[in-house]
């Protein structure tokens, strides 16, 4: 029984909520006013301070929104938040009264996602991260401090959420310890990490040896964002390096551009989902065009030339592309050691005719033996 336009409106703002971005202020008042002529209702502003009384789970989930905009705009101690969530409990008070237990509406099919919504303005921007039981962080004789800040995403995100969780950087254990091996072998090689998200093994690598520049890859503006934040705060500008930019065999003849996620029923939704588009013409990185982000690729061979002691690729599936383009980089003898996410025979290729040993699950593959290595792909 939700008008179509309610309905539009509304699924603006669940799309807003898997999304991970920041809701539209517009939609969120369409959406209001909206859900109140659909309760026939109308707006007192001297009684019920612009919450629409009968209220609906609806206009909740406007008031939401609105909330969520005033945190992300002001911060979680404005006034304009605070008086957000004030309106946002007024309405659920009306609805509880009126309609019975709120959770018990909540479970019925088709009632808006409000916890899911809710559950957005707890999350905090930053978070404390400590290394202190970090055992290669505790015997690097060139680590810096084991605690400190970083910037994380205002919103539910995988690598967000990690942080805020554990309070630890989400790095794998075999990352630091391929780090802590080779890293100190190859002085003055680079650590690179594509698909370096919101920094965790960039900022991991930094900590661990003073001496160790870091160039982090990332196409997503706000985890950019996020990761330039956490240098700035902890006076790593002079060591890490940050590029916005996704990285391809095709370089800059190819793009990406964000979409929203197509399943929406798995942990996938809070993690980015992008389309690759053929460039037509040139492209700036990084470019946007309203509510919409686009970001061009780039060969890792074409915006890197010095010599890398260890290189993470994790690209969520796009990984051979990412390690092709690092041919020329490899042609030079510049590549060191490489860590990618989902093996593959085409990066086996790669690497045994650049002259590197491959390992996989810990097992050394003999050099161009493709039946060991599918062996050890499908039984690690």
């Amino acid at each position: 029984g939700i008008p179509d336009s309610l309905s539009s409106k509304l699924a603006a703002i669940e799309g807003a909520l898997v999304f991970g971005d920041r809701f539209d202020a517009r939609v969120a008042a369409a959406l209001l006013v909206d859900a109140a002529a659909a309760a026939d209702a109308i707006v007192d502003e001297r009684s019920a301070h612009g919450v629409p009384i009968p209220c609906s789970l609806e206009a909740a989930m406007a008031l939401v929104a609105q909330a969520d905009i005033a945190r992300l705009a002001d911060g979680p101690g404005a006034q304009t938040f605070l008086r957000a969530l004030r309106g946002v409990q007024r309405c659920l008070d009306d609805v509880t009264v009126r309609r019975g237990p709120l959770l018990k509406q909540l479970m019925k099919p088709y009632a808006p996602p409000l916890l899911l919504a809710l559950d957005r303005l707890e999350c905090k921007p930053r978070a404390v991260v400590s290394l202190v039981h970090d055992s290669f962080i505790n015997v690097s004789p060139e680590r810096l401090s084991s605690e400190f800040t970083m910037t994380v995403l205002p919103v539910r995100d995988w690598e967000s959420d990690f942080v805020r969780g554990y309070h630890d950087i989400h790095c794998a254990y075999s990352i630091r310890e391929l780090i802590a091996r080779r890293a100190p072998l190859d002085r003055g090689g680079l650590f690179v990490d594509v698909g370096a998200n919101i920094g965790g093994c960039a900022l991991w690598g930094a900590h661990f040896m003073k001496s160790l520049e870091v160039v982090a890859v990332e196409p997503l503006r706000a985890a950019t964002e996020a990761l330039n934040g956490t240098i700035r705060d902890n006076g790593l500008a002079d060591r890490v390096t940050v590029l916005r930019a996704c990285v391809r065999q095709e370089g800059s003849a190819a793009s990406l551009r964000r979409v929203l996620p197509s399943d929406l029923a798995s942990w996938s939704i809070l993690q980015p989902k992008w389309e690759l588009e053929r460039t037509q013409g040139s492209t700036t990185s990084g470019a946007e065009s309203g509510d919409t982000e686009v970001v061009q690729c780039r060969r890792l061979d074409e915006i890197l030339h010095r010599r890398i002691a260890v290189m993470r690729i994790h690209t969520s599936g796009t990984e051979d592309s990412a390690l092709a383009s690092a041919a020329g980089l490899a042609r030079r003898g510049l590549l060191g050691a490489v860590a990618l996410q989902f093996p593959s025979l085409e990066q086996a290729r790669f690497l045994w005719r650049f002259g590197l040993s491959v390992e996989l699950a810990g097992r050394r593959i003999p050099h161009g033996d493709e039946a060991a290595f599918e062996q050890a792909r499908l039984d690690p």
